[in-house]
């Protein structure tokens, strides 16, 4: 006789909840969570096809051996876009939950950094000092020259000025759904136009600027659709 789902697997508990919310995870855990957190974000997922190949990809250029800088998820909503982001950001920060993960998935990959930074911008939010002065907060920068791309009104930064920020360590850029923030900004009228003319020029700077440092990527994602 063959087994029914029901039989085979016992969900955890979190699934089980009301509201539903707990299966949804937060692109802010990647820069807030502790090793224990991490832990226990794994302990309840399994590690795909996806996430071996973003593994594989973004450690290779974390540790300055590919040329492959910027990662665009595109997925309907509930393709796992945000869980993908999350799961290399966890093995990204730590190099003791990294090799917990590679080890127990058998993935073979040996990486010379320790710590790579992580930051995280969801377009769900709209701070004061634009996704760019979130990104410069992050990296603990907010107080620097940078600030001048926010402090007297939006401007965009140029590809130098990211690139001035961001350095040379191992750095992770998280960009989830931007879609919402774009339809914002085309509202916003600035001069002859609009702070979605800033946005798109921020962020066409920021993936340029991240395919010149050899140790950057920049994760996005998006829901089907443009934004720009």
């Amino acid at each position: 006789m063959l087994l029914t789902v029901r039989d085979c697997c016992v969900p955890h508990d979190y699934v089980l909840t009301p509201d539903g919310r707990a299966d949804i995870e937060d692109i802010a855990l990647a820069v807030r969570a502790a090793e224990s957190d991490a832990d226990a974000f794994f302990s309840r997922n399994a590690i795909t096809a996806g996430m071996r190949q973003l593994f594989e990809t973004g450690l290779a250029r974390l540790d300055g051996r590919s040329q492959q800088a910027d990662f665009l998820l595109a997925q309907a909503m509930g393709g796992g876009k945000t869980h993908l982001m999350v799961s290399f950001a966890l093995i990204a920060k730590s190099a003791a939950v990294r090799q917990r993960v590679l080890d127990e998935a058998k993935i073979d990959i040996r990486t010379g950094f320790g710590s790579a930074r992580v930051v995280a911008f969801s377009g769900r939010n709209n701070p004061d000092r634009y996704f760019w002065g979130e990104i410069a907060a992050q990296l603990g920068k907010a107080d620097t020259a940078f600030n001048r791309h926010w402090v007297n009104g939006p401007k965009g930064p140029d590809e130098a000025a990211w690139m001035e920020l961001i350095g040379d360590e191992p750095t992770v850029i998280l960009i989830d759904e931007l879609a919402p923030w774009f339809r914002m900004a085309h509202a916003v009228q600035i001069a002859q136009g609009t702070l979605a003319s800033h946005g798109e020029y921020a962020l066409a700077n920021l993936r340029e600027a991240a395919r010149k440092l050899p140790r950057c990527m920049l994760i996005a994602s998006s829901l089907t659709g443009s934004y720009v």
